[in-house]
């Protein structure tokens, strides 16, 4: 994937993270989880614009699989919130 665009959709992960833990929305969470999931297939080969050449980031790699199961487990809690049944 071209740097600029792989730059783009770490950006956008980021900001639908943000946006599902301060609305405590599930859908942001999924969103957030499909962006994640594409950041992290795509970093293993990324292309440099204006060389012939590209590299594999295993960090961005090992960052977003962190973030992937991080926002799962928060769909999950939000999914089945206990507040509701402590009252």
């Amino acid at each position: 994937m071209i740097e600029s665009l792989f730059i783009l959709l770490v950006i956008l992960a980021f900001m639908l993270m943000v946006l599902a833990v301060a609305q405590e929305s599930k859908i942001y969470a999924m969103m957030s989880v499909v962006v994640w999931i594409i950041v992290f297939a795509q970093s293993l080969w990324i292309e440099v614009p204006g060389c012939d050449d590209g590299y594999t980031e295993y960090g961005f790699s090992a960052l977003s699989t962190m973030f992937i199961f991080a926002m799962i487990v928060y769909a999950l809690v939000l999914q089945f919130d206990w507040r509701r049944y402590l009252k």
